[in-house]
């Protein structure tokens, strides 16, 4: 089994030269780490190399990352070239050298040496090309390079490549997904980031739901249909998102897919929620995840005020305590939440649709580097 193995430092490297390159490294070394038996430690900086080739295409953008892993090296291997599948890697065979979406390479791990058809560890030309070895040198100058004497500092004092190289630092975060209840806003938030941002909108279609106003009815009655209905929804919107938009510089969505969740865990029967707990599992594999996420919190009076406002047919007569459970759902979930970096904004008291001050101090917030929780309440900032 698995469990039992030694954890052993993992070196992978990254490259891309189609769409935005460095969106594409960024999230792929974040998505490697989604295997329960791989765990992140650091990264190199991006760098962006010639190609050393073909030189009719774009120019690169490089990373290297390190990792601690127990996987046998040939799991390492199937876990990242389904990544590369799952990010549309792409090569015209007609050019073996020429661009190409993802490229994940394992560079060193552990002490395997390993020459067989398939693989090769340590990677058969890392000392030959700067892209690889100057990022590495950033996590590890010293890195004795197994079945050699000599460190990665060494290796490049010897290395014949004479291609330019540009670092890059990181940039900020490129898909933003907003997430709260029910009137809080993130529809009207969302529209003021991607104007602000300069990003691409998507909005859930959750008029295109034929259940929602029964459902608002008699939510017993028609909880399942409406749940299946925005299920397969979501999913296929997810699906477009990204096969259109992961090359995109950046991307703001008014829900995350694990909302779905949250609404089935309250309004679902045991029996249907074990139904629906199946399916969700199989989608939510195939699923990107945010860069960043936006929770915005509010009490339920504010929510049903908001509500109230806005008056779409449907949500009229909405039963208050419906509302003050999903407010108090969605505060426990986001209390635990550690998929992505958060950041929750209380928005009671303030009103980022018609006073720019408030606007402007929100979007100091959001415009941070993402990391970890981050809280952002007027007057105690």
């Amino acid at each position: 089994m698995t469990g039992a193995r030694k954890k052993q430092d993992l070196y992978l490297g990254f490259g891309s030269n189609t769409g935005d390159s460095g969106h594409l490294v960024t999230r792929a070394i974040r998505e490697v780490a989604d295997n329960p038996h791989i765990a992140f430690i650091e990264q190199s900086s991006l760098w962006r190399s010639e190609p050393l080739y073909d030189r009719a295409q774009p120019d690169f953008v490089n990373a290297v990352a390190r990792y601690s892993s127990d996987l046998d090296p040939r799991e390492v291997l199937a876990h990242v070239q389904h990544i590369e599948e799952r990010f549309l890697r792409s090569r015209d065979p007609a050019r073996p050298k020429g661009p190409r979406t993802l490229d994940i390479d394992i560079l060193f791990y552990g002490g395997h040496i390993i020459r067989s058809e398939k693989l090769t560890i340590p990677h058969l030309l890392f000392h030959e090309r700067k892209f690889i070895l100057l990022p590495m040198a950033e996590i590890n100058v010293n890195y004795i390079v197994p079945g050699t004497s000599m460190t990665v500092a060494d290796f490049i004092q010897r290395c014949p490549d004479r291609s330019t190289l540009e670092k890059n630092m990181t940039g900020p975060a490129y898909y933003i997904a907003i997430e709260g209840v029910i009137g809080v806003g993130k529809t009207s938030l969302a529209r003021i980031l991607s104007r602000q941002l300069n990003s691409r909108l998507i909005l859930e279609k959750f008029e295109e739901n034929p259940f929602l106003s029964d459902f608002y009815q008699d939510r017993q009655r028609y909880a399942f249909q409406t749940q299946l209905f925005f299920l397969l929804s979501r999913y296929r919107q997810q699906m477009e998102l990204m096969q259109t938009d992961i090359f995109h510089r950046s991307l703001i969505t008014d829900y995350t897919f694990a909302k779905d969740r949250l609404f089935a865990y309250i309004n679902l029967e045991e029996k249907e929620l074990h139904l629906y707990d199946q399916l969700y599992s199989i989608l939510a594999r195939e699923v990107t995840k945010p860069d960043l996420v936006i929770y915005l919190q509010a009490d339920t009076d504010r929510l049903m005020q908001n509500i109230d406002l806005r008056g779409r047919e449907y949500e009229q007569n909405m039963d208050r305590d419906y509302i003050d459970s999903l407010n108090q759902f969605y505060n426990q979930y986001f209390f635990h939440y550690t998929e992505t970096p958060l950041l929750i904004i209380n928005t009671t008291n303030i009103d980022f649709v018609n006073k720019k001050e408030d606007l402007e101090e929100v979007m100091k917030y959001i415009q941070q580097p993402p990391a970890g929780t981050k809280y952002y309440k007027a007057g105690n900032q």
